[in-house]
């Protein structure tokens, strides 16, 4: 399945010549064929656009969930980061998996990739979402986490807390991590 639509033949016609054509045909100043040699548009193109069967809505092939379905999911990573919870590609294809199960959508069950969806999904949205990629924690830092280092920081936060009085001065305590600085130098 290609993400990339790409037209086989070039239009022997414009946008605005078929415009033009369908508008005489419908105020029946041209007959089908007339405007099809006229225009140089195809007769089937002229019917199938008057029967409203083909150029209606978007091109290419339909999605999954609706428009409307999609906002709700934009909605939903919107209120994670909001939550200061930023989600990776496998949490929204997640969540995007059980949404359609709940929705009865076909062919989708908790077994469902859904690689190709998340990808065009992104495309679509890409002016609305953002993601983070996840990466590996280095082995010292997850071994060296234990509940008495938690334990001991707190405590020193403490001893600092009360050494500069600011318990009731929250205005100059301010957060500051290492996830600004990079250590990883590639």
């Amino acid at each position: 399945m290609t993400r990339t639509y790409i037209r086989k033949k070039v239009r022997g016609y414009s946008s605005a010549d078929l415009e033009v054509a369908l508008q005489c045909i419908r105020e029946n100043t041209l007959t089908v064929n007339a405007a099809g040699e006229k225009y140089h548009i195809p007769r089937a193109t002229l019917y199938a656009r008057l029967s409203y069967r083909r150029g209606v809505g978007k091109q290419g092939g339909k999605t999954i969930l609706s428009t409307e379905e999609e906002k709700l999911l934009i909605h939903v990573i919107h209120k994670y980061q909001e939550w200061q919870q930023p989600l990776t590609q496998s949490d929204v294809i997640s969540i995007a998996r059980d949404f359609m199960i709940e929705l009865n959508k076909k062919n989708i069950d908790n077994n469902s990739s859904l690689r190709e969806w998340f990808l065009c999904f992104r495309q679509r949205w890409k002016s609305e979402i953002k993601l983070v990629e996840a990466y590996k924690l280095e082995k010292v830092r997850s071994v060296s986490c234990t509940q008495m280092t938690v334990d001991r920081w707190f405590d020193h936060l403490r001893d600092v807390f009360t050494k500069f009085n600011l318990f009731d001065s929250p205005e100059v305590i301010y957060n500051v991590d290492e996830s600004a600085f990079g250590d990883d130098p590639s």
